[in-house]
This record gives C-alpha cells, sequence and structure tokens, in this order.
C-alpha cells in the first residue's frame, strides 16, 4: 500500500484507521466549541488529505472510514460531499520535521 519515512509497510485498513482518528479528533474539538454534538445541524463537507506513494489509487477508500463514522454518527444529517486529495511522499522533500 504505503511506505513511510522509516520504510514501514503500512496497509489500507491501517491508513483508515489513521483518517478514523482524525475524524474522531475533530468531532472531540466540535463538541469541546459547541458544547453538545446535538447541536450539529449537518455535516456540508469533509475535505481528506493522504499521504501516500505515488502509486497508491486508493485513496477515496481510506476516506470512506470517515465519512460512514459520519454517517453512523449524524444519520441523515452525516451525508456529506467530500473531496480527497493523495498528497505524494518524496524522500526528496525531507520529512518536514525539524
Amino acid at each position: 500500500m504505503g511506505e513511510d519515512e522509516e520504510g514501514t509497510i503500512r496497509t489500507l485498513n491501517h491508513e483508515r484507521l489513521h483518517l478514523l482518528n482524525g475524524a474522531l479528533d475533530c468531532l472531540a474539538s466540535v463538541s469541546a466549541s459547541i458544547g453538545d454534538l446535538d447541536k450539529v445541524k449537518r455535516i456540508v463537507k469533509v475535505l481528506g488529505l493522504v499521504n501516500s506513494t505515488e502509486d497508491f489509487k486508493d485513496q477515496p477508500k481510506v476516506m470512506n472510514g470517515a465519512s460512514e463514522l459520519l454517517v453512523q454518527i449524524f444519520g441523515d444529517k452525516g451525508k456529506h460531499a467530500r473531496s480527497m486529495v493523495g498528497v505524494a511522499f518524496s524522500s526528496q522533500c525531507g520529512s518536514g520535521r525539524n
């Protein structure tokens, strides 16, 4: 599927779990901001960014977990438009860490 900068092979399910955790973090932020997720009227759009190798083409499948979670939590209010962007990792760009 993909390989991170340490050379660890990562599977589609592994990547889905990472994005799912990101969605849960976002929901926690929303809850902290508005006090109660029951106040959410609708999820309008979700943008997913997947760091992946150039040959990985399943970014939408990675995003499915987050989309399914929002529908499970909010029902019809959780159905949303979405955009997915695959960001190819290049070892020439560095890790972005200081």
